[in-house]
């Protein structure tokens, strides 16, 4: 998992030049409208209440920083 995590994120850097925290969560957890399409506000809110942005923003620096180191 951390692997995958790990290449999505590169992934996304290279194709669309920007940093991203990639979180995978289990099937079928994402939260549904009423019509039972994904709800993204519903996750966006989610995530951010259960995680410190701060620290999201340190995690996608670090990546950042160690793909730097690596180049």
């Amino acid at each position: 998992r951390v692997l995958f995590r790990s290449r999505m994120t590169r992934l996304v850097r290279l194709e669309m030049g920007i940093d991203s925290y990639v979180e995978l969560v289990p099937p079928h957890t994402l939260p549904r409208t009423s019509s039972g399409k994904l709800s993204r506000s519903k996750a966006r809110e989610t995530f951010m209440q259960k995680h410190n942005l701060a620290e999201v923003a340190a995690i996608a620096e670090g990546v950042q920083l160690r793909q730097q180191a690596s180049a």
